[in-house]
């Protein structure tokens, strides 16, 4: 089963995806969870970073995606995955069989083949000031962007990316949920409506 879950920058989508597959755990079920950011393209060399827009589809490699959700769970999946730290693929990554794989990230629905394996879809909704707030103190503090840094990369790339291509899949997938109290949201009905889509 392919779960895609996808939402706006920061709004909580990788924390109900990790909290989604350990109910799903608990439930007796093998689970994985995978980000699309593990299938950025290298950045070359000679990009500047800040140009550099991470929001934009064409730097995730679609072949390397269209294959994983083509045999997502059937099979052990390995690759050489991005990573930010070095801003290139370097880590080599192995899915292992799953009856549940879990797709996660702002392009989880971004490719109408990725879209038509899916079993699921679950949307992330998250108030815009808070999703502007995580972000910026995630970028601060883990890769120690400058506030003129966060704000152009925010305001300029994720934001048009956002509203263009992310915001109108809102009321438009399977399962709407909020990203701002997600320990309040009723998981038994939750994955009873998952489980039953098997």
């Amino acid at each position: 089963m392919l779960i895609l879950v996808t939402g706006g920058s920061c709004s909580g989508k990788s924390t109900f995806a990790e909290t989604l597959k350990e109910m799903i755990l608990r439930k007796g079920h093998s689970c994985q969870v995978i980000s699309t950011d593990y299938f950025y393209k290298d950045i070359q060399a000679e990009c500047l970073l800040r140009e550099h827009n991470f929001d934009s589809p064409d730097e995730i490699d679609q072949e390397l995606l269209d294959t994983f959700c083509k045999t997502a769970g059937t099979e052990d999946f390995s690759f050489i995955a991005f990573e930010y730290s070095t801003h290139r693929r370097s880590h080599l990554l192995t899915i292992p069989i799953s009856e549940i794989i879990i797709l996660e990230g702002i392009f989880a629905l971004a490719f109408e083949r990725v879209r038509t394996l899916a079993d699921f879809t679950i949307y992330i909704e998250c108030d815009d000031d808070v999703r502007y707030f995580r972000r910026k103190q995630r970028y601060e503090e883990e890769l120690g962007h400058s506030r003129e840094m966060v704000d152009y990369k925010y305001f300029e790339q994720a934001e048009p990316w956002f509203r263009k291509e992310i915001l109108p899949w809102r009321g438009n997938t399977d399962l709407l949920i909020s990203g701002e109290n997600h320990f309040k949201n009723n998981w038994n009905e939750i994955l009873k409506r998952i489980l039953i889509s098997r």
